[in-house]
């Protein structure tokens, strides 16, 4: 996940792409809450370290726009303080699965939702899939629970994603990732208002 790795599993594409559609991006391996605004979009990618609830939800509250893209667990209290529940002991069951790899289930975009439009398939890695979402329209689906959920808190916005791999380098090859990674920017920025992201890993 590392924001300047051209790797597989690097995020340089991620970043090539937000800065191409004209944010800028700055990457922190840290956090002050009390510097963001509601002029960032904050992109938390696969947190190691448990993620301040209250913090995270009153910043969404107060028109901060949120990424939270977590697979194993740290982040659960955050999605939950945004009224998301996860099935960590479910594994997602699709109708197809990439390469016929049990571990590529692949969603599909619901095109009732701005970051759903046109996506098609979503490829996902080792993905969870979120379940009972309470507030949250669903963006992305398997058969049986949501890999990308989203919502409005307050004046804000936040996207929940349950694969954080959707935004590496080697999964963007697929145009249906590609695609919704840009819907979903376009979403956050609110009309040209966000155009910084806070890129926050580890």
């Amino acid at each position: 996940y590392d924001p300047y790795s051209s790797a597989w599993n690097g995020m340089s594409r991620f970043v090539a792409l937000a800065e191409g559609m004209g944010f800028r991006v700055t990457a922190v391996s840290s956090l002050e809450w009390g510097d963001l605004t509601s002029g960032e979009i904050l992109v938390l990618v696969y947190p190691l370290q448990r993620v301040d609830p209250a913090r995270l939800g009153a910043f969404v509250q107060a028109g901060g726009n949120v990424v939270i893209a977590d697979d194993f667990g740290e982040g659960k209290d955050a999605m939950q303080s945004l009224g998301l529940l996860r099935a960590e002991t479910t594994l997602p069951r699709a109708s197809r699965y990439e390469g016929n790899k049990e571990w590529a289930p692949v969603a599909i975009g619901r095109a009732d939702h701005p970051i759903g439009k046109d996506v098609g398939e979503v490829i996902t890695n080792h993905p969870a899939a979120l379940t009972h979402v309470e507030g949250a329209s669903t963006v992305a689906a398997f058969e049986n629970g949501a890999v990308v959920v989203a919502a409005e808190r307050g004046s804000g916005r936040f996207v929940a994603v349950s694969d954080p791999s959707i935004f590496i380098n080697r999964m963007l090859l697929y145009p249906g990732n590609v695609l919704l990674s840009t819907n979903m920017l376009k979403w956050l920025d609110r009309g040209g208002r966000a155009k910084h992201v806070v890129l926050l890993r580890g």
